[in-house]
């Protein structure tokens, strides 16, 4: 099991947001699981969304004092197909020789509010300098520069001179990694520092020369279920 300093579990608030998922998950598939393989009507970041059958592991409509909401949602590629199912189903494989999940083509897509890691590439890149959890750039892969963390590698290049930041957990070698793609939910708050309303795409390391498309499919999917607005609170 990865084990992360003390200082690593600060940045970004990635454990507690992480653990959060996660556990929020597991509770909601072991209670709950036929709701998931029929279709609803799901209210998240101020937006309502018709999501069709097997899609959705996890919904928490928060109306807290810290008024966060999220929504995970299992996909497989190519053609981002429902998939949740393999949450109760995973596949008997050697991942050491196939691939996890990930690798295989599954797509965990989160639409989250207001929770501590809704942050840009630049605001990530500086929490990480801060805590000296950037290692040292150890090559260049394409558009990227990769630098060596705690749990794996950053992927970093410049976008329209904003950095855009790829967070990929792989100390078990590239068929076992995740990565992690954080965007605002909506593009016209590309230039912002935080984010309130984040669309955060985890894909296998075969996606990483391709997110850009991989995050505009996701992007065009996610509006096609769009069915009403109910504004930010």
């Amino acid at each position: 099991m990865l084990k992360l300093s003390r200082s690593s579990k600060i940045l970004l608030g990635v454990g507690g947001a992480f653990a959060f998922l996660i556990a929020g998950a597991a509770y909601r598939i072991s209670h709950d699981v036929p709701a998931y393989m029929k279709p609803g009507h799901y209210v998240v970041a101020g937006r309502c969304y018709d999501i069709p059958a097997g899609y959705v592991a996890m919904y928490s409509p928060w109306t807290g004092p810290e008024k966060r909401s999220t929504l995970m949602l299992i996909e497989r590629l190519p053609d981002l197909r429902p998939d949740v199912w393999s949450l109760f189903h995973p596949a008997n494989v050697r991942t050491d020789v196939e691939g996890g999940a990930f690798y295989r083509g599954t797509v965990d897509v989160t639409v989250n509010t207001n929770f501590d890691d809704n942050v840009s590439g630049q605001a990530m890149w500086d929490r990480l300098s801060k805590y000296h959890a950037i290692e040292r750039q150890v090559e260049n892969i394409g558009d990227y520069k990769v630098f060596l963390t705690s749990w794996g590698h950053f992927y970093v290049k410049k976008v329209n001179g904003r950095l855009f930041v790829l967070d990929c957990m792989d100390l078990d070698g590239p068929k076992t990694a995740s990565c992690a793609a954080r965007v605002p939910l909506d593009p016209a708050d590309q230039g912002q520092y935080l984010y309130r309303d984040t669309l955060k795409v985890t894909f296998g390391t075969p996606q990483i020369q391709t997110v850009d498309q991989l995050v505009d499919r996701v992007r065009r999917q996610l509006a096609s279920w769009q069915t009403c607005s109910v504004g930010k609170h």
